[in-house]
């Protein structure tokens, strides 16, 4: 991975690099998550107070990607840069729903 930030609503130090720098998470407002109609997670304003953190900050635009994953899931950034590859350059959005399980086309997209 070549960048990475880490949100959260509380000030914590959340360890150290390799290279000796200290990792403290940006901080977001704290915002009450609910549950939505279909019995999800009702956490829109709580990604869009992180998107507004990400694009206030701008780090984002020094990157080829931007992924954003859920607390208990584990990225894989050397698969991901593998998938990725072939789109270099473009814009474009993956979907993340889960939809296709066992596909070898989006082995990192599988839901907590």
């Amino acid at each position: 991975c070549d960048g990475y930030d880490v949100y959260a609503a509380e000030d914590d130090f959340l360890g150290t690099t390799k290279d000796g720098i200290d990792v403290k998470p940006v901080q977001i407002p704290k915002i009450a998550v609910g549950v939505s109609q279909d019995g999800t997670a009702g956490n829109a304003k709580l990604f869009m107070a992180v998107w507004d953190k990400v694009i206030a900050g701008g780090r984002f635009r020094n990157y080829d990607w931007t992924i954003k994953v859920d607390p208990d899931a584990v990225l894989i950034a050397w698969r991901i840069r593998d998938h990725m590859r072939p789109h270099l350059g473009q814009t474009v959005y993956v979907v993340n729903c889960n939809k296709f399980p066992g596909s070898p086309n989006f082995p990192m997209m599988y839901g907590a």
